[in-house]
């Protein structure tokens, strides 16, 4: 994983330097090091999380973070979780990527908040994966309030019974009030490979989520078809703005709901 930033909106960029104290395989697949999504603190840190799995699969999240555009960097990179399965596991219905191997179906996604309330500077990091066997993915989420240096979690997102699928997580913070946003895929409703989508809501710092339906009717993903990991949401002001990918059949179309 590498980083450059630039002091001068985007004019000039410094050159690139490393973050990642482990290497990936330069192979692809699998073992390469996935999703790298910067997020910002609100005294201009930058704190970065990414999914790592080795030959000898071991799997994990992955956290560092600096200031000054990288001139002070963490010595180690400090390890949040383990994630069984890793990011890239098996979802029926879900299209294999070219290689062989799966799409991004846990890949962690990074946020701070940055508002006035009660939890301002705490960083999370939701993603998926296996830890409960591999015909029950889940979201999950830890949290970190002294900048990353420890991490309390992890803590499951999705509130239905163990045994179904629920995958692509994608959250957000309402940076007006410090509420917290997860937006995923699931099919606690389902016996076959019909598929929801669902948001959960936290308003006390991630201690606690509600979930609700925000689809209005199921969709079949068809694995002979691309699906991708197409999935966002962003909220301000308690505006909540999601979008998402249905796919039945042979027909894919963005979604999203007010």
């Amino acid at each position: 994983i590498y980083n450059s930033f630039s002091d001068n909106n985007g004019i000039t960029w410094s050159e690139p330097y490393r973050l990642s104290k482990k290497a990936g395989s330069s192979a692809g697949g699998i073992n390469m090091l996935r999703l790298v999504v910067p997020s910002i603190g609100s005294n201009g840190e930058v704190y970065v999380a990414w999914a790592w799995r080795n030959d000898a699969e071991e799997t994990g999240i992955i956290f560092d973070k600096f200031l000054d555009g990288g001139i002070s960097l963490l010595d180690e990179d400090i390890f949040v979780s383990n994630m069984p399965g890793g990011s890239q596991f098996s979802i029926p219905g879900i299209y294999q990527q070219s290689d062989g191997t799966d799409p991004g179906t846990g890949w962690p996604h990074t946020v701070c908040d940055t508002s006035g309330s009660e939890y301002h500077g705490t960083i999370y990091i939701a993603w998926a994966d296996l830890r409960n066997g591999s015909d029950d993915s889940d979201i999950w989420i830890s949290k970190s309030s002294d900048g990353g240096d420890s991490w309390i979690g992890p803590i499951r997102v999705n509130d239905d019974p163990l045994g179904s699928h629920q995958f692509f997580p994608a959250i957000t913070i309402d940076q007006t009030n410090g509420n917290i946003y997860l937006l995923f895929y699931d099919r606690r409703n389902h016996t076959d490979n019909a598929t929801d989508v669902y948001l959960a809501i936290s308003k006390d710092g991630g201690q606690t989520f509600s979930n609700i339906k925000i689809n209005e009717t199921p969709f079949t993903p068809n694995d002979a078809v691309f699906f991708g990991d197409y999935i966002g949401i962003i909220a301000h002001d308690d505006m909540i703005r999601p979008v998402w990918t249905e796919l039945e059949g042979a027909v894919i179309g963005i979604f999203t709901a007010i």
